[in-house]
C-alpha cells in the first residue's frame, strides 16, 4: 500500500526538491519507484535521511537518486553518512552550491575533502559541522578550490591556529560568514 501511494505521488509531482526518509525508502521497490519517477533535471535540492544501518543499500540509493537528478545544487544528508559518500557525491553533483554536513560527527580525510572540492567547485555554502580527521593543510587545500565560497561553518576538534584563519581569508576572498568553535582550549 505504501508503494502504491509513493508511486502515485511521484507520478504527478513537479518537484524542485525532495526530502527522502528511511521510513519510506526501506525497500528495493521504493528505490525503483523513486529512481524511475524522480524529478530528474527539475530537482535542485535533496534532503536525505537514511540511517547508517542501511549499509550498501544506502550507497546504492544515494547513487541512484543523484544519477536521476543531475542538477542537484543543494544537498543536506541528515544523520546518514558513511565512509563512501564522497565518491558518490563527487561523481554526481558537479553543480552543487550548498552542502550541509552538520548533523553528524563523522570523519573526512584530506584526500576525500580534496576530491569533493575538486569535483564540486561551485560550492558557495559549506557546513562541515563537527568533522574530525581533516587537517588544517587539507582544509586549506580544499578551500583553495572553492573560489565562490561565501559561507563556511566548521567546528574542528582542536582550535584553529591564527595562521589558518589568515590563510582562509586569503583563499576565500568572497567569504562573508565563517563560524567556528572548538570544544578544546587553544594551547
Amino acid at each position: 500500500k505504501k508503494m502504491k501511494k509513493l508511486d502515485h505521488m511521484l507520478s504527478w509531482a513537479d518537484l524542485r526538491g525532495m526530502r527522502l526518509n528511511g521510513m519510506v525508502l526501506g525497500s528495493k521497490e521504493a528505490l525503483r519507484i523513486v529512481a524511475s519517477k524522480a524529478p530528474h533535471e527539475r530537482a535542485e535540492w535533496l534532503r536525505y535521511d537514511i540511517p547508517h544501518s542501511s549499509g550498501t543499500k544506502h550507497a546504492e540509493l544515494l547513487a541512484t537518486i543523484l544519477q536521476a537528478c543531475p542538477n542537484i545544487r543543494r544537498l543536506e544528508p541528515i544523520s546518514c553518512m558513511y565512509e563512501s559518500w564522497v565518491p558518490i557525491v563527487s561523481a554526481h553533483c558537479p553543480l552543487l552550491q550548498h552542502l550541509e554536513l552538520s548533523s553528524f560527527g563523522t570523519s573526512i580525510s584530506d584526500a576525500d575533502f580534496l576530491t569533493l572540492c575538486r569535483s564540486c567547485p561551485q560550492i558557495e555554502y559549506l557546513n562541515l559541522g563537527y568533522y574530525i580527521g581533516l587537517s588544517d593543510e587539507g582544509l586549506l587545500a580544499g578551500l583553495a578550490m572553492l573560489a565562490k565560497l561565501h559561507q563556511l561553518i566548521y567546528f574542528p576538534g582542536v582550535p584553529l591556529d591564527n595562521s589558518v584563519f589568515s590563510a582562509i581569508g586569503r583563499l576565500c576572498p568572497r567569504l562573508s560568514t565563517f563560524n567556528t568553535f572548538s570544544s578544546q582550549p587553544h594551547s
